[in-house]
């Protein structure tokens, strides 16, 4: 849907990166704070896993989320845990889903963040989890999240385009395909909200 960078930020590229978003969304301080209040840091559920197997992959990210707190879970297994969140249950999703909010507010450009929380809740391909393991509040603030990814990807996008040199014969297709794409991630947002 939309384009990651090639390099991994310095921590300097970081912390410009947090500073200047900060100054762009100045929400991004007020929807860290929501996700911190909204979801307790206790350990994982029981069932992390939509499966009873113990394949390899099974076992690798109950070694990864065992006897851990959403903020104890390490940058490098989020990463790991985030191809194959199609095997968490609802409940184990919802349990790395403030991981997942927080590390894609602290750097929006490693873009899987935000993919990995909009394919688990937006069909788009495996079959999305359900927002029924969320609490009001806690599905309140994936509303916020989603308004805030929506308004970074969007201008993340302009901001692509308008670099073009060359113009991209493809942009005004790949913009209609960016604005589908809002519009239905809007629509689920809309009806998530109507729910509370």
């Amino acid at each position: 849907m939309y384009c990651s960078f090639s390099q991994p930020p310095t921590e300097a590229g970081r912390a410009n990166f947090r500073s200047t978003i900060g100054n762009t969304f100045p929400e991004t301080t007020l929807l860290l704070t929501k996700i911190k209040l909204a979801f307790p840091d206790d350990l994982g559920f029981d069932r992390l896993l939509a499966c009873n197997c113990s394949c390899l992959e099974c076992e690798d990210i109950s070694y990864r989320l065992c006897a851990q707190t959403w903020t104890q879970i390490s940058h490098k297994s989020l990463s790991a845990l985030s191809s194959r969140s199609y095997l968490l249950s609802d409940e184990g999703f919802a349990y790395l889903l403030p991981a997942l909010l927080t590390a894609s507010l602290d750097d929006p450009a490693e873009a899987w963040e935000i993919d990995t929380v909009v394919t688990g809740y937006i069909p788009c391909g495996p079959p999305a989890h359900s927002t029924k393991a969320l609490n009001e509040e806690q599905l309140r603030v994936l509303c916020d999240w989603f308004d805030w990814a929506m308004e970074w990807l969007e201008s993340e996008w302009e901001r692509h385009f308008s670099s073009l040199e060359p113009p991209d014969p493809f942009q005004d297709l790949r913009q209609q395909e960016l604005a589908a794409d809002m519009a239905a991630y809007r629509k689920y947002v809309s009806k998530w909200r109507s729910s509370l």
